[in-house]
């Protein structure tokens, strides 16, 4: 039995400085030398980068990216579990559902607007409502103004700056006109969500915007368009504008030139 005050105070202190001692490497001091490593397995697991280049697959598309596209026919999920034949119906799984259809993307024509390799949709594959109409304007305000302009006439700030490419005029007849490829609404959607190269030169005309624009709001941005080109051709006077708006146009309308040799 230990009885002495002397000796158990100096065990007392012999313990304490055993168990700051661990600790004296952890002191934060800066030193050039590499940290402690207190689970070396997770600090030095293997692991690929995104877009790196690896030897382990084979040759495909000309790289060796260890970034890899998904096997045919793999089977899509979401992110929360869910059983669309039990809950589908259900209004609180509306948001699942929309989920769920975009993780697997099985209608071609919508979530890739072509029904072939290079056979773009005439239509948007949808109804378009004024819901969408209403997404469509506040997307194409957030991400395509500053090239094509509010009026999509293509007069935004990045072409008043003097950049190149130039940005299209998205009032242009070759972007309405059915008869042409560029005006397919599927040709509109792809380029939105691809991005656009020179066929011959390879160069980027316009970047892809598919990770930051959903399928659905593509399509929106698609609708908005249409109604920016319409809007062009009718006159203050239509009758299919509503009273409430026709005094705000005929007021913002800009006055008639006045004809030469006649004072205003």
């Amino acid at each position: 039995m230990i009885s002495s005050p002397i000796i158990r105070t100096g065990l007392l202190v012999g313990a304490g400085a055993a168990l700051l001692l661990p600790l004296a490497g952890c002191r934060g001091d800066r030193t050039d030398a590499r940290p402690r490593q207190f689970l070396p397995d997770m600090d030095d697991q293997p692991k690929w980068k995104p877009q790196s280049e690896t030897e382990f697959y084979a040759l495909q598309d000309g790289t060796r990216r260890t970034q890899r596209e998904p096997d045919a026919n793999t089977v899509a999920f979401g992110r929360a579990s869910f059983n669309p034949e039990r809950f589908g119906a259900e209004p609180w799984a509306s948001d699942y559902t929309l989920e769920r259809a975009s993780f697997l993307a099985e209608n071609d024509a919508y979530y890739t607007g072509k029904t072939g390799p290079d056979a773009f949709v005439d239509s948007i594959p949808t109804n378009v409502t004024r819901e969408m109409l209403d997404l469509g304007r506040r997307k194409f305000e957030i991400n395509c103004v500053s090239c094509h302009g509010y009026k999509g006439d293509g007069k935004g700030t990045v072409a008043e700056a003097g950049y190149t490419p130039v940005p299209a005029n998205l009032l242009d007849p070759k972007f309405s006109d059915p008869s042409q490829r560029s005006a397919k609404d599927g040709h509109m959607f792809s380029v939105i969500r691809d991005g656009l190269w020179n066929e011959i030169t390879g160069a980027n005309r316009m970047p892809a915007y598919g990770h930051n624009i959903s399928a659905d709001e593509a399509w929106a941005i698609v609708a908005y368009i249409r109604v920016l080109q319409a809007s062009q051709n009718v006159s203050p006077d239509d009758a299919s504008i509503p009273d409430s708006q026709r005094s705000l146009l005929t007021r913002s309308r800009p006055a008639a030139p006045a004809s030469e040799g006649v004072s205003p």
